[in-house]
């Protein structure tokens, strides 16, 4: 076993479908037999489908997608590491890329230490090139958590080159890396309720529908293609969980429940143009850093804004609607801005935010102010003062190209 697979991706499939926690690993189709695929049909050169003896394998007919011939290759198993390296190895056989639908085989849960190495490489030359022939993966049923790095690592030539899609019906899990450098699509796991560290970073998602996701970790779809999200009962999005995507805007029903955003977790959006976040407490440092389209942010419940929250937003004019309580300020928080007007609108009875209206501009003379601390200064409302150039901000940090509006 130990010269059979040496594989990174031998780390893969051990931490999908060896490692994966599984809810009926006590119903097996069949210990070391790839089973019967609907339409029955055996893979070129499988040997009936696999080198573990049976009826193996099925070749359920093909079609083109974008000039090149895809075919389905159904298989219900015990995914053993020999099974598993014998899928790949007719995959490979079939000369095509492949839909490999698994939704009826059963993970195992093999010791991962037998048979691995780190250096990136298959003993079996045929299961090495045939992950590379995966365009879509069927997880099977059982399935109810995928492990770290299990379809991609943290650098691109690790992961499979042509995965663009993946469903698993029954998983709840999706670990750290899972699918990072993949070159995923789109994704289907209606029953995920956890994400881990940059679980799909740096993938072509263009779309994320998680509804009922509870917990995201950091960099969850950085450097993505993003274009829609749905989140409704994440309650706090990690640091850079949405960096440098194509998010165009966020309303109030892509995530509900937020309270908080985490530091750099849209910096970099430039496509960005609106937000609104109705339950957003805490704005965490460079939030929406470079987002240089930005013109309209809603945050009503706002009380507290981090360092370099809008800093390098551009030019662009900003609206930012705030709630009835002025929230505290960190420094700094349009550094790197020149020649930007930012209107705060506020409801009526509002308090905290001093004379409304009133309008900054130019350098700071005298005077301490909200509006002062959020060119700038930073701001603590109890007793109210600006933040020491210890504490990061201070006078000398205020931001005198932004033009500042405090209105109803």
């Amino acid at each position: 076993m130990k010269n059979k697979f040496r594989s990174f991706w031998g780390t893969i499939a051990i931490a999908v479908f060896l490692m994966l926690v599984v809810s009926a690993c006590d119903n097996p189709s069949g210990p070391d037999t790839p089973g019967n695929a609907p339409g029955g049909n055996n893979v070129p050169g499988g040997n009936n489908g696999g080198n573990n003896g049976g009826n193996n394998g099925g070749n359920n007919g093909g079609n083109n997608d974008t000039g090149r011939t895809i075919e389905t290759l159904s298989f219900a198993t015990q995914l053993t590491e020999a099974n598993w390296i014998s899928i790949l190895n007719q995959v490979h056989a079939t000369g095509n890329y492949v839909i490999l639908n698994l939704s009826g085989s059963t993970p195992s849960n093999v010791n991962t230490g037998d048979g691995l190495r780190s250096d990136g490489t298959f003993s079996s030359h045929g299961a090495r090139q045939g992950k590379d022939r995966i365009v879509e993966l069927i997880l099977p049923d059982s399935a109810t958590s995928i492990g770290a790095s299990a379809f991609g690592w943290t650098m691109p030539q690790h992961a499979p080159s042509n995965l663009a899609r993946v469903a698993g019906s029954g998983v709840r899990s999706i670990g750290d890396s899972a699918f990072q450098w993949a070159p995923l699509t789109s994704v289907y796991f209606p029953m995920a309720t956890s994400i881990g560290i940059a679980a799909f970073a740096n993938t072509n998602l263009t779309s994320a529908n998680f509804p009922l996701v509870t917990s995201m970790g950091n960099g969850a779809f950085s450097d993505t293609n993003l274009t829609s999200v749905n989140f409704p009962l994440v309650t706090s999005i990690g640091s850079n969980a949405f960096r440098n995507t194509n998010l165009t805007s966020i309303t109030n029903t892509n995530f509900p429940l937020v309270t908080i955003i985490g530091s750099n977790a849209f910096a970099g959006n430039t496509n960005l143009t609106s937000v609104f976040f109705p339950n957003v407490d805490e704005i965490g440092s460079s939030a929406f850093f470079g987002c240089t389209g930005l013109t309209s942010a809603n945050f009503p419940r706002v009380s507290y804004i981090g360092s370099f929250a809008f800093a390098e937003t551009g030019a662009a004019g900003l609206t930012i609607f705030l709630g009835a309580t002025a929230p505290s300020l960190s420094g700094r928080i349009f550094d790197s801005v020149s020649m930007k007007t930012v209107t705060v609108r506020v409801p009526g009875g509002a308090t905290g935010y001093g004379t409304i209206p009133v309008n900054y501009s130019g350098s700071w003379n005298s005077g301490s102010s909200w509006g002062q601390g959020f060119r700038g200064a930073g701001w603590i409302p109890a007793p109210p003062r600006f933040l020491t150039v210890g504490e990061g901000g201070g006078t000398a940090a205020i931001n005198g190209n932004i033009t500042l509006h405090v209105t109803h």
